[in-house]
């Protein structure tokens, strides 16, 4: 990645806030993206902003969220295809949980929630590894499932030692 550009990821980590925030903050701002490769994350193709909109988002995000806690939401574990394919599941975060769902149900009509869990969202990639461990990753989020029961399981077991959210 070039010199004279930082990372949209870059930006979130320092600020301490998802990245999803800053997207949005670039939006109300009306900053335009670059997507630059960035060696230190597989030289993947990341969303960069100039040196100097950094610093306007910077100022944007702070005084938006001066120390905001993460929201609290759902991680949850849906069924995508039940009379199909009943093994084949997502598991997910997100803070509107009917939203979220209404959503997937464009490309997946017949989807199924099977449990959702109240979660932060920093935890997300921590209980996916908890409640995937042994399953064969299909896509991003998307696993084969040895059981049902066995991925709830595992997942109950992550959320029982995490704090109480409620």
């Amino acid at each position: 990645m070039s010199d004279d550009r930082v990372s949209v990821c870059a930006l979130a980590d320092e600020l301490g806030v998802r990245k999803q925030r800053v997207f949005k903050a670039i939006a109300r701002l009306g900053i335009r993206t670059l997507k630059s490769r960035d060696e230190s994350r597989g030289n993947q193709l990341v969303a960069t902003v100039s040196h100097h909109e950094s610093a306007k988002l910077r100022g944007a995000i702070v005084r938006e969220f001066p120390s905001a806690p993460e929201p609290v939401g759902n991680f949850y574990v849906i069924q995508l295809e039940p009379s199909l394919d009943p093994l084949r599941i997502k598991f997910g975060f997100t803070e509107d949980f009917t939203e979220r769902l209404r959503k997937h149900r464009c490309s997946a009509p017949f989807c199924v929630p099977l449990k959702r869990w109240p979660s932060l969202p920093a935890w997300e990639r921590s209980a996916i590894d908890c409640a995937s461990a042994g399953l064969v990753q299909l896509h991003t989020e998307i696993y084969r499932a040895d059981t049902l029961e066995s991925v709830i399981a595992r997942a109950d077991s992550f959320f029982s030692v995490m704090p109480n959210l409620r």
